[in-house]
């Protein structure tokens, strides 16, 4: 399970909401998903379960979900570790499914974003109680911090900087959620 680092991502782009720039545009995103499924459809034997991470993972989940070959269902839990823009690494919030039992023998958990990479560890460690024997992390991007380890997942789209993003399901304050593409609000990138 290789990943290529910066998977075409160009310099900001201005876009019409002049408080954000956009890090990675919608095409870019979209060919990634794809990449992604044929990555899992070859890596992973048989069909799989779905975990999607909510929120910040529903328009991402949903969009890989369907580029799988063989999906047995789908379920979301929620994970919340950020307030606005502060993240709590050391606390996570879980709403976990009950009704997560393995149909499958193999779950495939769908993040994000991937900072220290607690959030993941913790739902592999509530996959295994829930009692699935193969379980696969795959995130949308991972940040990259000259502070900490780069996090792990089996699956990874993009390594991005340390940056505060939104869209495509991310959101700043709740806003944001529905754009296309990873945007950056110009207020946290300084002079612009």
């Amino acid at each position: 399970m290789t990943t290529k680092p910066n998977w075409g991502i160009p310099q900001l782009i201005r876009v019409p909401i002049p408080e954000i720039r956009v890090l990675i545009p919608e095409a870019a995103i979209q060919q990634r998903v794809r990449d992604l499924a044929a990555e899992i459809n070859h890596t992973v034997a048989g069909s799989v379960d779905v975990l999607i991470l909510l929120k910040g993972a529903w328009i991402f989940g949903a969009d890989l979900a369907r580029s799988l070959a063989r999906v047995n269902a789908v379920h979301f839990a929620k994970a919340k570790s950020y307030l606005g823009s502060a993240t709590t690494p050391e606390k996570i919030c879980w709403n976990w499914p009950e009704e997560l039992t393995p149909q499958g023998k193999t779950l495939l958990i769908l993040d994000d974003i991937l900072d220290s990479g607690a959030t993941i560890k913790e739902a592999k460690v509530l996959a295994q109680k829930a009692g699935f024997q193969e379980i696969f992390s795959v995130v949308l991007m991972r940040k990259v911090r000259a502070d900490l380890p780069l996090g792990e997942a089996d699956f990874i789209g993009f390594d991005i900087p340390d940056l505060f993003v939104l869209g495509y399901g991310l959101d700043h304050d709740e806003r944001y959620r529905t754009l296309p593409f990873i945007g950056v609000l110009t207020e946290t990138l300084g002079a612009t």
